[in-house]
């Protein structure tokens, strides 16, 4: 039986529940439950660059996480199985380049995930030497993986068109990939929709989301998805009185360490300004279902996960007019405008608080959503293999 070998090397060497290896999970827990029973298998498999090979992995279902077997089994695909990166291996080793480049050459068709670029279209949003990344650099590591993944791939699979569109112009100036140009695909990622809850999940949630109108920011906390812009603008909101919140849920990233020190020390912490730097499903789930709106004004994406996510609940969003905010997002969006400052931030803020007010807000209905299932679907299509 055909088997697709799904690697979660980093994932299984550290799990951060970014978005990426969230994505890694639920991609691979739809795929599975496609292929039980079913003419295609899936086996998640963990790189070691010291055995200069890949091995069948453990699924820990509690933690949602991989972990490496007992047993060792190597594997030595076929000409009928296929290798799927979905995770960002962005460490890969040149000894699993290696081997993957003779899994290629006995037949074994390549596929990964790229999830954005933006190391390389927009370095300037990104640590070189940050604790986040090792102290290593980030910049030269995520280069080598992307020429990797070019070379070794039958095809580049994005997770929206305008990260293809990225991908494209980029292949397209490097004079390495004339012979052999990889085919570039996307697909949409998908949102898992709980049942709502009608009472806070734990008590740090109780009476966070009343009484009052609360925008929530979903997201690892890095400069590029612009907290201290948001924070600025309701400093003005507040000074004039305003009783807004903002409720900020997100892990400490890379070039953090500035923001999390003003969070901590701002003097509206724990009543207009709330931050939580994790966030149980229940939680996350609570959030969703009752804040009034999601403020998602990063600089760049490549997808967007929680304007997907936010709109599966219908939640209203107000989002930063980006290429791929509007693919993704469509006529479902409060859009603001590309080149924010604190100031015109606060404007919007003021003018869309009237506009809901009044049922005149774009509706997050407009939103395509789809399940993980249909998302995992998708990814197979773009693969073109038959399941």
């Amino acid at each position: 039986m055909p088997t697709i070998f799904y690697d979660v090397t980093e994932i299984s060497r550290l799990n951060r529940k970014t978005g990426i290896q969230r994505v890694t999970w639920e991609l691979f827990q739809a795929l599975e439950g496609m292929m039980s029973p079913g003419p295609w298998e899936i086996e998640p498999v963990i790189g070691s660059a010291d055995s200069k090979n890949f091995y069948k992995a453990d699924v820990d279902t509690r933690a949602e996480n991989f972990l490496a077997s007992v047993d060792k089994i190597a594997i030595y695909p076929s000409s009928s199985d296929v290798f799927l990166g979905v995770d960002l291996h962005y460490k890969i080793e040149p000894e699993l380049v290696a081997v993957l480049d003779s899994y290629r050459s006995n037949g074994c068709s390549i596929f990964f995930v790229v999830y954005d670029i933006l190391p390389v279209t927009h370095p300037e949003l990104f640590s070189v030497n940050d604790k986040w990344f090792g102290n290593e650099d980030f910049l030269a590591q995520f280069t080598c993986w992307l020429s990797a993944a070019a070379n070794l791939s039958s095809a580049l699979i994005s997770i929206s068109s305008t990260t293809q569109s990225y991908v494209e112009n980029w292949l397209d100036k490097q004079p390495i990939f004339e012979n052999r140009h990889p085919r570039l695909a996307h697909f949409q990622l998908g949102a898992t929709q709980s049942q709502c809850l009608e009472n806070p999940p734990t008590n740090r949630l109780i009476g966070v989301f009343e009484s009052t109108t609360t925008f929530l920011m979903v997201g690892t906390l890095e400069p590029r998805k612009c907290h201290a812009l948001a924070i600025d603008a309701f400093d003005f909101l507040w000074s004039e009185g305003g009783k807004q919140k903002l409720v900020v849920i997100g892990k400490p990233g890379w070039k953090s360490e500035e923001l999390i020190m003003r969070i901590n020390t701002h003097i509206h912490l724990g009543r207009n300004l709330i931050y939580m730097d994790s966030a149980t499903d229940e939680e996350l789930v609570y959030s969703y279902t009752n804040a009034n709106a999601l403020l998602s004004i990063s600089e760049a994406e490549g997808f967007g996960l929680p304007n997907v996510e936010a709109a599966s609940y219908g939640l209203p969003i107000l989002a930063r007019d980006i290429d791929v905010f509007r693919e993704v997002c469509g006529e479902g969006a409060y859009y603001l405008p590309k080149d924010l400052n604190s100031g015109i931030l606060a404007q919007h803020l003021r003018n869309w608080i009237k506009l809901a007010a009044t049922g005149n807000a774009p509706s997050s209905s407009h939103v395509k959503v789809v399940s993980w299932r249909a998302s995992a679907l998708e990814l197979i299509n773009a693969m073109n293999v038959k399941i």
